[in-house]
């Protein structure tokens, strides 16, 4: 699983059956105890699918009534590394030897704003004096 696929998992439907809940029905009158109103056509929807916007009043209802905590609901599916992803080790750069200590330090190396400059290199040239 890559980054870029990687979402938010929705695990109600987990919770609800660790907690013994078998129908929306029963979950919608677990949170109309707690104090929240929900429909039972919603409460549907909800648990087909995590919601694009979760209103944190409804999460917090969710928590008391099925007695969890938001990171039961939710979970963040780990991030694998390449070689998980596809078994083969990425080759990594050859590292370089550490300088020996009797050899001199090579001083920094000096570039002018035209060393960077793209193009044929001109050499040059002296203008005629008048």
């Amino acid at each position: 699983m890559s980054s870029a696929s990687a979402k938010l998992q929705w695990r109600i439907g987990i919770v609800m059956a660790e907690r013994g809940i078998r129908t929306n029905r029963d979950l919608v009158r677990r949170l109309r105890d707690v104090g929240y109103r929900i429909s039972e056509p919603t409460m549907s929807r909800v648990r087909r699918q995590l919601p694009a916007k979760l209103d944190t009043e409804f999460l917090s209802a969710l928590c008391h009534a099925l007695e969890a905590q938001p990171g039961d609901l939710l979970h963040i599916p780990t991030i694998s590394s390449p070689e998980q992803e596809t078994g083969v080790t990425p080759i990594s750069p050859p590292e370089a030897a550490p300088p020996s200590s009797d050899a001199a330090p090579t001083p920094p190396r000096q570039t002018s704003p035209m060393s960077r400059a793209v193009g044929p290199k001109l050499r040059p040239r002296s203008l005629p004096t008048p």
